[in-house]
């Protein structure tokens, strides 16, 4: 479709038709209505990972009802089969990727399309990870029968991804900053699982910390949207022996951790509140900061001195000030006094309990 498409118009105009405010889900809505039509596809699957470690967070599906074991098979290819355009590689590559072209159009060769979207009608995918130059917030991924994604495709997905994570961030921090803790840490939760991530049963303080009716087992989580896929997501990653834990939000903003584990032989999640260190984290990614940028923040917030960072980091002071300047600028604030206030007050004063000094 190259010469069909104009890759820089297509994506300024979907870029265009993002909401302004609301959580992910308007923004991921709102993204598939408008590159619907616009871009030759059989199914779209507009997904949020974990900033930290770029697992599968949750989805949202145009084109096809949600399968759960092709949801699993899929997370399981992820996170344990070597094979082409996994999310990961593709983050730290920074461009998106076609099956075809990762595979010199023999797509056989991968795992992935030989055994799952191949059997579902699928002859090419074009994967791209949406970060906004310095996280990732989610993930594209395109499917279609038939002709392989062409390089004009290509060019419009990658020119649209780093306007659609900034608006991603947007909706999962709720315009940059995550919900507060609610100030007091109450305990964790456990959630047994079946192999395809679906719930079997949970503790109270999972039931809770989801806000979920007690006592259900059902696999549709109200006030957690994407559950589901979270839950796969860990487990699968765990048994292939990567990263166990991921963090995704709740409807109301508030952001929790799942940790992969196992129960008397039994798949498990334990679920927290974030804590106060993730959360940190988390508000600074979502201001935007670069990896430099943070270790600069992280140690003004310790104390150093702007000479004491430079020889810590092995930069020179005038580089420190460019990077303060920045971080003021980012974070809002005009001085460091200012910039140490305001992360304490975001980031840690919600945690402490009015009762406990």
């Amino acid at each position: 479709m190259s010469g069909r498409v104009d890759p820089d118009a297509v994506a300024a105009q979907v870029l265009r038709e993002l909401p302004a405010g609301g959580d992910h889900l308007d923004v991921l809505r709102a993204a598939a209505a408008a590159l619907r039509g616009r871009l030759g596809y059989d199914v779209a699957v507009w997904a949020t990972v974990d900033p930290v470690t770029t697992m599968w967070t949750s989805c949202l599906l145009d084109g096809m009802a949600r399968d759960p074991a092709l949801e699993a098979a899929v997370f399981d290819n992820e996170y344990r089969a070597d094979d082409v355009l996994k999310l990961s590689d593709l983050a730290a590559a920074g461009r998106s990727g076609t099956a075809w072209n990762a595979t010199r159009g023999d797509v056989t060769t991968s795992v992935r399309h030989r055994d799952l979207l191949g059997p579902a009608g699928f002859d090419d995918e074009l994967r791209v990870v949406l970060t906004d130059g310095v996280t990732p917030w989610g993930a594209l991924l395109l499917l279609r029968g038939g002709t392989p994604f062409d390089a004009g495709e290509t060019r419009t997905v990658d020119a649209m991804a780093r306007g659609l994570a900034t608006a991603l961030r947007g909706g999962l921090l709720r315009g940059g900053s995550p919900a507060a803790p609610t100030g007091t840490v109450g305990p964790a939760g456990l959630v047994l699982c079946g192999p395809d991530g679906s719930v079997t049963a949970m503790t109270d303080e999972a039931a809770d910390l989801l806000g979920r009716s007690r006592g259900t087992a059902t696999v549709e989580a109200p006030g957690v949207r994407g559950l589901p896929q979270v839950l796969a997501s860990v487990l699968a990653s765990r048994r292939a022996g990567g990263p166990s834990t991921a963090s995704a939000p709740t409807d109301d903003g508030r952001w929790l951790l799942f940790t992969a584990t196992s129960l008397a032989g039994t798949e498990a999640v334990a679920v927290e509140q974030l804590p106060a260190h993730r959360w940190a984290d988390l508000l600074v990614r979502g201001h935007g900061l670069t990896p430099r940028e943070r270790d600069v923040l992280l140690l003004v917030a310790a104390g150093r001195t702007n000479r004491q960072v430079a020889s810590q980091l092995g930069i020179s002071d005038f580089t420190v000030g460019d990077h303060l300047k920045a971080v003021f600028a980012k974070m809002g604030v005009g001085s460091r006094g200012e910039l140490v206030a305001s992360l304490f007050q975001d980031a840690f004063a919600p945690l402490h309990r009015s009762d406990v000094c």
